[in-house]
């Protein structure tokens, strides 16, 4: 038989989880608003050197241009970003 301490104790395991697992969604959630508030080609950057995994160098071939410039971009991108979900988390 568990005991009423035991039970207590799952059930506080069970709710962190679920809190967690919230809070989780909701940081997911402000990120994507956050990245959508981008110029376009500051998302395709992101996206494309973060989530693709592509090298600056790749992806300067794809515009056109050279890699610092790229790299200069992707960091302007990455800055915009976390102020956008910066602003995001204080609403």
């Amino acid at each position: 038989m568990i005991s009423d301490n035991e039970d207590v104790a799952v059930i506080e395991e069970q709710v962190t989880a679920i809190d967690e697992s919230i809070i989780r969604e909701e940081k997911e959630k402000l990120l994507y608003i956050a990245m959508y508030r981008l110029k376009d080609e500051q998302r395709e950057l992101l996206w494309l050197s973060k989530f693709q995994k592509m090298k600056y160098d790749e992806i300067a071939q794809i515009y056109e241009t050279n890699t610092g410039a790229i790299k200069v971009k992707v960091h302007r991108a990455l800055n915009k970003l976390k102020e956008n979900y910066f602003q995001l988390e204080k609403i």
